[in-house]
């Protein structure tokens, strides 16, 4: 039987704002430029609550797709994996300059939630791992897709708008890939 974790998703957390993003728990990557804690950010609150969720979401992303070139046995899933890490690399480094210029603070680690899916995945291995990450990919991806065309039709800030506009499709063929590596895993 298929393990489904469900992680924290973007539009889940449009819908409860910052609040939900809680305390780091691994730090993922190099920190961000310093935010001047005397200059106030220029993100209306929607603004901020998507720009924060995107990019604690892409760092969730980026550890689960490095998980999952440790941990896969499969050439298709470990593929798959490098893609993602490669496109949430680019999208939170996209997020941390647009972050900098707004002057606001984006997450650049992985959340306590988000450490609590990877730390269950990572006790999988084989088919039941394959399957998990797939479907948890999946999860996240579908959130993803309606969280990016919500803002990129509704968002205030141009600048955002415009990132989520750009990133739709990568994040659509993503969704697809994941879909079709969970199918390859499954006939394995």
């Amino acid at each position: 039987m298929p393990v489904l974790i469900r992680r924290r998703s973007v539009a889940m957390s449009m819908c409860v704002a910052a609040t939900l993003l809680g305390p780091a728990s691994v730090t993922v990557f190099a920190q961000a430029p310093a935010v001047d804690a005397q200059e106030l950010s220029r993100l209306a609150p929607t603004d901020r609550a998507f720009a924060r969720a995107a990019a604690g979401d892409a760092q969730a992303e980026i550890a689960i797709a490095a998980l999952a070139q440790q941990t896969t046995t499969s050439d298709i899933v470990r593929m798959f994996a490098e893609d993602m890490q490669r496109v949430y690399l680019e999208m939170a480094g996209e997020l941390r300059n647009i972050g900098y210029r707004k002057h606001e603070a984006l997450p650049n680690v992985v959340s306590a939630k988000d450490q609590v899916t990877l730390d269950a995945l990572s006790h999988l291995k084989g088919n039941d791992f394959d399957r998990a990450f797939a479907e948890n990919v999946i999860a996240a991806h579908h959130d993803a897709v309606r969280a990016f065309q919500l803002y990129a039709s509704s968002g205030a800030d141009p600048e955002l708008r415009g990132f989520a506009d750009r990133r739709l499709p990568r994040l659509r063929k993503l969704l697809a890939a994941a879909e079709d590596a969970r199918n390859s895993s499954q006939s394995e």
